[in-house]
């Protein structure tokens, strides 16, 4: 009875120790590979929104017309225009965070929900991340 009672606290000692390790360890190296997907679908938009305004001399909010379709199971957002974005998101954006798409200027907003960060990306202006807790 001893050996089956020590038997059962290793095992139990070493699920904790498992699940301990992957929370402290694991799960912020996929938060972070996460939101280098977000990036990387930011970056492709912006280049196909750029493509499409060397050929036709003004941008679109228009996926198709730009040709950009993302593959696979995608983990963040991303808006061209507030159209579609969830009331809490639009309660918490100032004007100047706003995604906005004209003929001669875009601003895009990547949301990755799963930390709360937003990716802001103004023509000729470096990438913004604004941390927000859209829970509230």
């Amino acid at each position: 009875m001893r050996k089956k009672s020590l038997f059962f606290a290793f095992i139990i000692t070493l699920v904790l120790t498992c699940f301990a390790l992957w929370k402290f360890i694991g799960i912020p190296y996929v938060r972070k590979a996460n939101e280098s997907e977000a990036l990387t679908n930011l970056a492709s938009l912006i280049s196909a929104l750029e493509a499409y305004h060397r050929e036709y001399g003004s941008y679109s909010s228009d996926y198709r017309a730009l040709g950009y379709s993302p593959e696979g199971k995608l983990r963040s957002k991303i808006y061209m225009t507030m159209d579609g974005a969830p009331q809490n998101l639009k309660l918490r954006l100032s004007p100047d965070e706003m995604p906005l798409i004209s003929k001669d200027n875009y601003r895009i907003i990547a949301v990755f929900d799963e930390t709360s960060k937003i990716f802001i990306k103004e023509k000729n202006k470096p990438l913004r991340t604004v941390d927000y807790s859209l829970s509230k």
